[in-house]
Formats: structure tokens, sequence, C-alpha cells
């Protein structure tokens, strides 16, 4: 018998379901993964022209974030792979600037931030 559970199939096993292994986990992302072309209902050309306001104290040492590539080893590892796998490579212009922030890519720690994107979602982020 088999179970889906959490998007990956399981087998039932003598006394309870076992896991599935690394490769039908790998079979299960690229089956997923295989029609994404990483720009689905994105303007990535239009991002430069949205404005962002940055504030407060060391507002103009945070230099934003061009690309994901350079992240590796600074995000969780499987943060990294899930933008990989969805092929993302351009940041939107909210993550420009707070991922360097949060991170503390090119400042002396993290630092907390408050932003809004053009959607009028609020976000708050606190290291």
């Amino acid at each position: 018998m088999t179970w889906r559970t959490a998007g990956v199939w399981t087998r039932q096993a003598v006394g309870g379901r076992r896991a599935a292994t690394q490769a039908e986990v790998m079979q299960a992302e690229k089956l997923l993964f295989a029609s994404h072309s990483g720009v689905a209902g994105i303007n990535f050309g239009q991002y430069d022209a949205i404005p962002v306001e940055c504030k407060g104290p060391g507002a103009s040492a945070v230099a934003p974030l061009q690309s994901f590539t350079g992240l590796e080893g600074k995000l969780p590892a499987f943060v990294f792979h899930n933008l990989q796998q969805m092929k993302y490579a351009s940041p939107t212009p909210i993550q420009r600037y707070s991922i360097p922030c949060a991170l503390g890519i090119g400042l002396d720690a993290p630092v907390d931030i408050m932003a809004c994107a053009q959607t009028g979602r609020c976000e708050k982020k606190r290291n």
C-alpha cells in the first residue's frame, strides 16, 4: 500500500510507513519542478523601476543584493536548494534590501528590519 505524505510517496512497511529514500525524494522534486521556469507571472525586467526607500541608522551602508547566486553558505542549505529548484535568479525589490540586512551582509551584524511590499502586505523580521 502506498501513502502520500508531505508531497512524497511512501510505502507502508510492517508496523508503519517507511520514509522515502533520498533517490525517491530527488525523483519527486524533479517531477515537481520540471516545468517551472522561475518567472511565472513576474516581470523581472521592471524590478529596477520599483522605488525602494531605506531609512534608519546604517541604511545607506546596505548594498542591494543583485542575485541569489552569492548566498550559498549564507542561507540554510534547504533554502538555497529551494531557490535553485524554483530557478529564481533575481531577488524582488524587497528581498534585495531585506536579505542583506537580515544576514548582516556588508554590515557589522544583522539588523532589524520592517518592510512593506508593493502589495501592501507588511512583513517584520527581527533578529
